[in-house]
């Protein structure tokens, strides 16, 4: 490292910002999260984003003209919360 260079700056978000990040500014949020490793909030993320994934594949498959909305709501909140989990 030269004498003029500097460091790169620490990207500092606080805890309640780190939802809104996500959604205005997800490069720098994800960031945050790879260098600080923060894992307190990982897993109803990837809960959360297994839902949303389920939702959206069910969607595009029309599994509302075959069953009722509230079997289609259980069956994604089960197995995209499980799946999201896992993946």
């Amino acid at each position: 490292m030269n004498e003029t260079e500097q460091p790169p700056e620490r990207i500092k978000i606080a805890e309640k910002e780190l939802f809104l990040k996500l959604m205005i500014a997800p490069r720098t949020a994800f960031q945050f999260i790879n260098e600080y490793k923060y894992e307190k909030h990982l897993y109803i993320l990837l809960f959360l984003a297994g839902i949303v994934r389920t939702f959206d594949r069910a969607s595009t498959k029309n599994m509302g003209n075959n069953f009722s909305l509230w079997n289609t709501i259980a069956v994604c909140v089960i197995f995209g919360g499980i799946f999201g989990w896992i993946s």
